[in-house]
């Protein structure tokens, strides 16, 4: 019965000093959250100018977004202040850092820091507003789900091209469209946002000058506008032109080119590839 007494006595004690050891590990990690949370609102406050009250309003609300997502509120916050750099309002930021995480959620990316820059990426090269940042994310989550690419592959890939596609006049569907396609025979998105950025800028007759200051190949690059479009035309028939003389999109250049591929012989398919892009 002793025996049995002492070793009650023992459970019970090392059982107490765990619950004692797991509550004050419990108190250090809150602990360390709330000074995380401080630490990402400081950074917001140095790219915003609120009043205490807006402040206070707005980490309610970060609250409630990440217990809706499935977030962290330093996670909001962090995300509100990296959009807030960029001049938007508190109130656009916000929105967008919400949107930001969604993207995070439905898709690979295991950092806000990552998805957030790579919505920015996008929302800013196709010049998108506060209010459709979501039709973004809805646009990159619906092709991940359905080709051969993931969404934040998707969105990665989009960082290097999207710039040369919006200054071909290119939108962001079209954008997604062309790299999903090339990366089901490349596999290799970061290669297809680089291939697809060289495209655009050659079709478009960047200069020498910034294809280079770009790190891409110059070889068989046409400067001339007019030089480039009649040796283009006249070796698959397709005009990169419209009857008013601007750009078409190099998606539908390339879609043009594409239907009418396997009427051009060998040496008009090589050709026409140099000038695109020294490809085969």
């Amino acid at each position: 019965d002793d025996i049995a007494r002492k070793t009650k006595e023992i459970f019970t004690y090392f059982s107490g000093s765990s619950v004692i050891y797991k509550a004050f590990n419990e108190i250090r990690r809150g602990i360390q959250y709330v000074r995380e949370i401080d630490s990402a609102l400081t950074e917001l406050k140095k790219v915003t100018d609120e009043t205490a009250e807006t402040y206070e309003k707005f980490l309610d609300t970060a609250a409630k977004t990440a217990d809706k997502i499935g977030s962290t509120i330093k996670d909001v916050v962090s995300s509100t202040a990296d959009f807030a750099r960029l001049g938007y309002s508190l109130e656009d930021a916000a929105m967008m850092a919400e949107s930001a995480q969604i993207l995070m959620n439905v898709s690979e990316f295991t950092d806000i820091s990552t998805a957030t820059d790579s919505l920015i990426s996008s929302i800013q090269a196709f010049r998108y507003t506060a209010e459709e940042s979501m039709d973004v994310v809805d646009i990159l989550n619906t092709i991940g789900n359905n080709y051969a690419i993931s969404t934040a592959d998707l969105a990665t890939s989009l960082t290097k091209s999207s710039g040369s596609l919006v200054a071909a006049n290119g939108t962001l569907e079209e954008a997604v469209a062309l790299t999903a396609t090339a990366n089901t025979i490349i596999q290799d998105a970061d290669v297809v946002g680089t291939a697809l950025k060289t495209v655009a800028m050659r079709l478009r007759g960047t200069s020498v000058e910034e294809m280079e200051s770009e790190g891409l190949d110059t070889d068989g690059f046409v400067e001339s506008k007019s030089k480039l479009q009649s040796k283009i035309k006249s070796l698959s028939g397709i005009d990169i032109l419209t009857d008013a003389g601007a750009y078409k999109s190099t998606y539908q250049i390339l879609s043009e080119i594409a239907e009418v591929w396997e009427d051009m012989n060998d040496m008009e398919q090589a050709e026409c590839c140099l000038y695109v892009q020294k490809c085969a």
